[in-house]
């Protein structure tokens, strides 16, 4: 039985440059986009380009962001050559399109 996932609601910035983009483009190069801690990465992402200016919740969101970052990409280590990014970035795009 596969079970379909809901798609994610369309947020503004989320496919423009900016945080929650530059956020996505990391966790879908080391394929962790679809993890929990990716998924958390993402949400405090848009919570914080969401937030008003100036914010004092802002600097607590980064700190836990930074924290949820390094958790979503432990263990991912730099690619063995440019070829073996490449094809790793091409394989992050066909699973987003599937």
């Amino acid at each position: 039985m596969v079970v379909q996932m809901p798609r994610e609601p369309e947020v503004v910035g989320d496919s423009g440059p900016g945080l929650v983009a530059a956020v996505r483009a990391e966790l879908e190069a080391a394929d962790r986009l679809s993890t929990v801690a990716g998924q958390h990465a993402l949400e405090l992402a848009r919570r914080i380009a969401a937030a008003p200016e100036m914010s004092s919740g802002v600097a607590a969101l980064s700190r836990e962001l930074r924290a949820v970052m390094g958790e979503a990409l432990a263990g991912v280590g730099a690619a063995a050559d440019p070829v073996d990014e490449l094809r790793a970035r091409r394989d992050a795009k066909r699973r987003a399109g599937a």
